[in-house]
Parts: structure tokens; sequence; C-alpha cells
């Protein structure tokens, strides 16, 4: 199975719903960290992108976000979040996708793959680009993609 992603995911380790697991199950390269502070302590500069829960208990700040954006200023941020907060939180600078919860495994690609592309890796990195295919079919999930 060829990786489609190397993602850090910042998520709560005992939530029944984790992006990181469904990453893994895609084929991605997956790390993940409790809190920015600890995804700020593991994070390495080759990533594509972060994956935020912003249900996390240790919730990543605007000021933690600016600190991930300074550590690797071309890798996509990714926020997930409840329905009623996605909007809130499309204000957040430095970040390039966002995806309502509940979502789906394609929900999730699709939205990173979109993130990807947005960010200074991304938009440079035309032969990374051409390894990321589309997630099969997002259509009829009802998600909020960037």
């Amino acid at each position: 199975m060829q990786t489609m992603f190397s993602v850090l995911v910042i998520e709560d380790p005992y939530s029944s719903e984790k992006a990181s697991t469904l990453l893994r199950e895609a084929g991605c390269y997956v790390l993940t960290a409790e809190s920015c502070s600890q995804a700020l302590d593991k994070m390495p500069e080759y990533l594509d992108a972060v994956v935020i829960d912003s249900t996390t208990p240790n919730l990543c700040t605007r000021r933690s976000l600016e600190n991930l954006k300074q550590r690797a200023p071309r890798t996509a941020v990714v926020v997930l979040a409840g329905q009623d907060k996605v909007t809130m939180l499309q204000g957040l600078k430095g970040a390039e996708g966002y995806l309502a919860m509940p979502y789906q495994q394609n929900d999730l690609l699709e939205t990173i793959r979109k993130g990807f592309l947005r960010s200074d890796k991304g938009t440079t990195a035309a032969e990374r680009v051409e390894l990321i295919p589309a997630p099969a079919s997002t259509a009829g999930s009802g998600a909020l993609h960037a």
C-alpha cells in the first residue's frame, strides 16, 4: 500500500472516533500527539499535514497554532470541529482546511488533500501532489470542506 500523506494528528487518545485510525487504515504515515505542545516536540519537517481535533481537552490555542506554523510553515493544517464550531474556527490564521464532525474517511482524506494543495508545500511540490490521489467518492456525506 502506497503512503498517501504523512500526518501529525493532535487528538484525545481516549476518543472513540479517531482521525489517526482512519488515516492509518487509508495508508497514511501517522504520528500522534495529545496537545499542541507535545506536537511541537514531535513535529518533523517532512510532514504533509497536521490535523487538529478541536474536541481534544488540551485544545490548541491561536498562539500554539501560530507556533506550529512557524515550526513548519509549508505544512497544511486541518481543523476538525463539531458542526456548530466550524464557522467560528474558520477564522484561525494558518489553517488550510476545516472539516465538520462526524465525518467519513474519504471526507477526511479529501479535506487533507485540499489543504495540502493550498499549502506552500503543495503548491511547490508538483511531484508530491501527483502521488496523492483524490479519494474514491465523497458524495452524499454532508460534511463541510474548506
